[in-house]
């Protein structure tokens, strides 16, 4: 059961093993669906982690359930078109928390910061087949 505790935020440096810990698990329960894979991501050290947070073009939100990461989203300064595109991507949630309608939290917070960066006037989504939920 889902509790009622849920928060979406933007992550910071400091939270980089959170990030690391659901990113983690996001690879290794569904191989087939992101553009990096368990090992790779596995082998990354500390800096890395903390890079992909600290960056300013991009925004990643974990999703907590009180204390307990059980889902990740991010927005991407496309690399094509970094002065006025971002990609959304790297959604995950926990299979428990599928299918109550979390995703419209994903897509607002990272349509919010999209909007919220200067010159960018185009958005990406994209998905997998499969995955019209999404």
């Amino acid at each position: 059961m889902i509790k009622e505790n849920l928060v979406l935020t933007k992550m910071s440096e400091e939270e980089w093993e959170d990030f690391r810990s659901i990113r983690l698990e996001a690879l290794r329960t569904n191989p087939s669906v992101f553009l990096s894979s368990y090992d790779s991501a596995l082998s990354q050290d500390e800096e890395y982690w903390r890079s992909q947070l600290r960056s300013d073009a991009n925004a990643i939100f974990l999703l907590k359930d009180g204390k307990t990461p059980v889902g990740l989203t991010g927005a991407f300064r496309y690399r094509e078109s970094p002065e006025d595109t971002v990609v959304l991507g790297m959604s995950f949630l926990r299979p428990e928390y599928r299918g109550c309608g979390l995703s419209a939290l994903f897509y607002e917070a990272r349509i919010k910061w999209a909007k919220e960066q200067d010159g960018i006037n185009r958005i990406i989504v994209s998905h997998r087949a499969g995955n019209e939920a999404s």
